[in-house]
């Protein structure tokens, strides 16, 4: 039996879901997301699908208004934004990097979005003006912090001080990196397993990070000590 997986976020406040269904389109079999699915959650009907090449990951904005979809497609690799009102387009933000995202995570406010460029680095918006921020010396995008791997997971810390980097090679090393937000720059790498590192989350002050051989969690203040 095929198992399909469907990825979505859900606005508690309108009872709207934003899904995203995997289907086959090439000839490996692999699955990939063509579109977004918004969804009445009460009446089960769909209300709109907006459709794009392949879309690697959705955000929803803290204030609920606004809808950020990563996508790809042959030469393009864009953000766009959506507005959960009207689901109209209102801006497209484009990405000079052939990485695709693979996570975002928004701090409370809302005011930043961190998106997670596999295997390139990672790129912060600013939503206020839907701009991409510079973190470096030079507009590079996305921001390398020098990572001969692949990134594939971020999460942001409970006191938003840090952003956290689930780091592999293929399915082996996986490590998790910490990014200092005020400092903008790596301050610590930890090795955790000799199987690749597929996701992280936090829960409170403890890491969370997924490898292929088991979950580790990782003491936050502890960790930081050792820097």
């Amino acid at each position: 039996m095929l198992k399909i997986t469907i990825y979505w976020v859900y606005d508690s406040q309108s009872n709207t879901a934003y899904a995203l269904k995997p289907v086959r389109w090439d000839e490996w079999g692999e699955e990939r997301y063509p579109g977004v699915h918004v969804i009445d959650v009460q009446t089960r009907q769909q209300k709109k699908f907006l459709e794009a090449p392949y879309v690697g990951a959705i955000a929803l904005h803290p204030n609920r208004e606004k809808l950020y979809v990563a996508v790809v497609g042959g030469e393009i690799r864009e953000i766009r934004i959506f507005s959960t009102t009207t689901l109209q387009l209102i801006k497209t933000l484009p990405c000079e990097s052939d990485g695709l995202i693979w996570d975002m995570k928004f701090t409370r406010d809302g005011g930043r979005l961190f998106c997670c460029v596999h295997g390139r680095g990672i790129l912060v918006i600013d939503t206020l003006n839907d701009q991409f921020e510079a973190w470096e010396d030079t507009s590079e995008m996305p921001i390398n912090f020098g990572f001969p791997t692949e990134l594939v997971s971020i999460a942001l810390s409970s006191d938003e001080k840090e952003i956290y980097l689930a780091l592999s090679e293929g399915e082996e090393k996986g490590r998790v990196a910490a990014i200092d937000i005020a400092q903008k720059k790596l301050v610590r790498v930890l090795e955790l397993s000799p199987k690749a590192c597929t996701s992280v989350v936090v829960v409170g002050d403890k890491l969370f990070a997924a490898c292929l051989d088991g979950v580790y969690v990782i003491d936050i203040p502890a960790w930081r000590k050792q820097q």
